[in-house]
C-alpha cells in the first residue's frame, strides 16, 4: 500500500520508536475513512491485523469496534481527530498481551464507551475522551464511559471518562 506525504513522518517515527520498544515489530496499518487506499474501517483493520502490529487512524468518524485476542495499538494520526460512534470492546487478552488506544473520542451511543473483558494482559488508553452511552427510550438506562470485567492491568493516562445517566441532557452529563 502506497503510504500518504502528510503522513510518512509520522510513521517513521512509530517504526523507529516501535523498533525500540519491541523486539516483533508488526505491520503498520492505515485506517483513512476512505481516502487513501487504507482500510475503511477501524474493525476491517482489527480483523486483518496480527499480534504487535500498529493501526494509525486517520481524521474521521467510525463505527464502534472490537479487539479479541490480539495484541494491538491503535493510534490516532497525529494532526487528526478521531470520533469512534459505537462501543469499543477489548476482550480475551492474554497475560503477555496488551493493547494501546490513543487519542481518540469514544462516543458510545447507546452502550459503554469501552467496554473490556477477561483480559489477563495490559489495556493502556492515551489522551482519549470516553462517553458512555443513553438510550432515550428507557429512565434509568445511561450507560458508564467504561465498563470492566475480569481486567485488572488498566490504565488511563490524560483521559477523560463520563458515564451517562437518567438525568442526562444535551450539554449535561449525570
Amino acid at each position: 500500500m502506497r503510504c500518504p506525504p502528510s503522513i510518512r513522518p509520522a510513521l517513521a517515527g512509530l517504526a523507529l520508536f516501535l523498533g525500540a520498544a519491541s523486539a516483533h515489530a508488526g505491520e503498520v496499518r492505515i485506517v483513512d475513512h476512505p481516502r487513501l487506499g487504507g482500510f475503511a474501517t477501524i474493525q476491517a483493520a482489527v480483523d486483518a491485523a496480527s499480534d504487535g502490529d500498529v493501526l494509525l487512524v486517520g481524521g474521521g468518524t467510525y463505527g464502534g469496534f472490537a479487539i479479541d485476542g490480539k495484541a494491538l495499538w491503535v493510534i490516532e494520526a497525529p494532526g487528526s481527530s478521531v470520533r469512534v460512534t459505537g462501543t469499543v470492546t477489548v476482550r480475551n487478552l492474554a497475560a503477555g498481551q496488551a493493547v494501546v488506544l490513543e487519542g481518540m473520542h469514544l462516543d458510545a451511543g447507546d452502550g459503554p464507551g469501552l467496554r473490556l473483558d477477561a483480559n489477563a494482559g495490559n489495556v493502556r488508553v492515551q489522551d482519549a475522551r470516553i462517553d458512555g452511552g443513553w438510550v432515550p427510550t428507557t429512565l434509568g438506562s445511561g450507560e458508564p464511559g467504561i465498563l470492566a470485567t475480569a481486567s485488572q492491568r488498566v490504565i488511563l493516562v490524560g483521559c477523560l471518562v463520563q458515564g451517562k445517566d437518567a438525568a442526562w441532557l444535551p450539554g449535561y452529563y449525570g
